[in-house]
């Protein structure tokens, strides 16, 4: 939990960058914020733990995928998709990095150029050192899809796709939690 809402974090700051160009508006597999809801998620995918509405099995670019799907109103509001090995699970058969550079190709077809694209050096534990890549869309509206090869560990990467409702949502959040911190 500590892991998404600094990964959110960190997409709030990028977010807070002027959307200049990109698609009018981000759809995942179908998916749009703030109109999509339970019964448009049922069609696409399965429960992964019935009844709850959060934890979906979804396939996006042929790979199928656990996720954690949110809504705000009933309207889709936020999709976190694991990749690769997550948790000591593996999601599909394909690697994190070959399911990260599928999607990568897709979404650049489909949405053009992406608002951030850019690789960076990390190491583990070992000192064995990996390259990580983050790609982002944004949209005119104020949503994101973000792609990110590595994530929690070597083996794991993410889809995230976020509504600007819910990034305005989490940064109310921070704001009232700050707001009560005693010094």
């Amino acid at each position: 939990m500590k892991f998404i809402f600094r990964w959110i974090g960190f997409a709030l700051g990028v977010v807070s960058l002027n959307v200049l160009a990109g698609p009018a508006e981000i759809d995942l597999i179908g998916l749009r914020m703030g109109q999509s809801e339970v019964a448009d998620v049922a069609r696409l995918g399965t429960k992964r733990f019935p009844p709850d509405e959060e934890f979906w099995n979804l396939e996006i670019g042929g790979h199928k995928m656990p996720c954690s799907v949110k809504f705000i109103d009933g309207k889709l509001s936020r999709i976190l998709c694991f990749t690769g090995d997550s948790s000591g699970t593996r999601n599909t058969a394909a690697s994190n990095l070959q399911v990260h550079e599928e999607l990568k190709a897709g979404y650049l077809k489909k949405f053009g150029k992406p608002d951030l694209d850019e690789s960076q050096e990390v190491q583990n534990r070992m000192g064995a050192k990996f390259l990580q890549n983050k790609v982002r869309w944004n949209d005119a509206i104020g949503n994101f899809l973000s792609l990110e090869n590595m994530s929690s560990r070597v083996t794991a990467g993410i889809v995230l796709f976020v509504s600007e409702a819910h990034q305005r949502r989490v940064q109310e959040e921070q704001a009232k939690k700050d707001a009560e911190k005693k010094f």
